[in-house]
């Protein structure tokens, strides 16, 4: 069972955090081209995958991020939900469900774009899995992780209508939609290996607020018409 009854310090998020500045600050300190040789040898490629059987791009890709906007972006994500999530359940927890969607998710990209030759660097499948973790366990706790304080169901159906949406209908090759899905899905997996309880709960407390959702965006607003 999961003990949520005492509070943890935030240490592996803000280890997780340092790590992506340190590795970011130092490539970007290097010449370019040792930039390109970090891409190269620790990103996701999934056209090669196989072949070379990269296993630690699964692992180092999290790390690695293309400009100062993605890796400010994701950290401000992480710091927020990861210092939420972690006061909770506790660094070991959430460190291994933060790498291991990180990792799942990285290869479920690999599976299902075997084809494809764009390498795929950036911590977002991990971030995901947190903020399901935060959505199923912790779903009226309050974050600030879109800038604007929202507890942690509005965030995940958010964020998570809008990764749908932009899979479905956004045609953009630069962002790696699918393995946000994938991170948050193994986030979900390791909610319920927690405290299955406590996820089932949230899991109907979502669905509840995405009808509640879906009723007055669209069936109040048609009255209106």
């Amino acid at each position: 069972m999961l003990d949520m009854s005492r509070r943890h310090e935030p240490v592996f998020t803000y280890l997780f955090v340092s790590a992506c500045v340190i590795v970011f600050v130092g490539g970007f300190m290097m010449p370019e081209s040792f930039f390109y040789v970090l891409i190269d040898e620790y990103s996701i490629q999934p056209s090669t995958f196989m072949v070379d059987q990269n296993f630690l791009s699964l692992f180092s890709y999290m790390f690695l991020h293309v400009n100062l906007h993605h890796l400010l972006s994701n950290m401000f994500v992480i710091l927020s939900v990861g210092r939420a999530v972690e006061s909770e359940i506790g660094g070991a927890k959430f460190g291994l469900i933060l790498i291991g969607s990180g990792m799942v998710s990285g290869y479920l990209h690999v599976i299902t774009n075997q084809a494809s030759t764009m390498p795929v660097i950036g911590a977002s499948g991990a971030i995901f899995g947190a903020i399901a973790l935060l959505l199923l366990l912790m779903p009226f706790k309050f974050t600030s992780a879109l800038f604007i304080p929202l507890p942690g169901v509005l965030l995940g159906l958010g964020v998570l209508a809008v990764e749908v949406a932009s899979l479905m209908y956004v045609n953009d090759v630069n962002i790696a939609h699918d393995i946000h899905l994938y991170g948050f899905l193994a986030g979900g997996i390791g909610a319920f290996g927690l405290n299955y309880n406590k996820a089932m709960r949230g899991l109907l407390i979502s669905a509840l607020t995405l009808m509640a959702l879906y009723i007055i965006f669209f069936y109040l607003d048609g009255l209106t018409v």
